[in-house]
């Protein structure tokens, strides 16, 4: 089971791991907010297009975080359904 983490934490920890690997020219890349998805899932918004090496770096930040966490968003309907879902099915 992944650990429940809030957005402001995700792109808190997120953010900090793109600083540290971004490439040294770029002033304007920025991490795209996480937000939860349809599917229940969490993705990001719109991937930075300015630099293909960025948009890499943070493709891999988000798949190794993707394997930890589970966004916990108190106001997303989708995430409380999923969650009320899961209680049901635990015995």
């Amino acid at each position: 089971m992944r650990t429940l983490i809030t957005p402001g934490r995700l792109y808190a920890r997120m953010s900090a791991d793109f600083r540290r690997v971004c490439c040294e020219r770029c002033t304007q890349c920025v991490l795209p907010v996480p937000y939860t998805a349809e599917d229940g899932t969490w993705q990001l918004g719109e991937m930075p297009g300015e630099c293909e090496r960025c948009a890499r770096e943070i493709q891999q930040i988000v798949g190794r975080y993707q394997a930890r966490y589970d966004l916990l968003d108190p106001f997303s309907p989708l995430v409380v359904a999923r969650d009320m879902e899961r209680r049901a099915t635990r015995h």
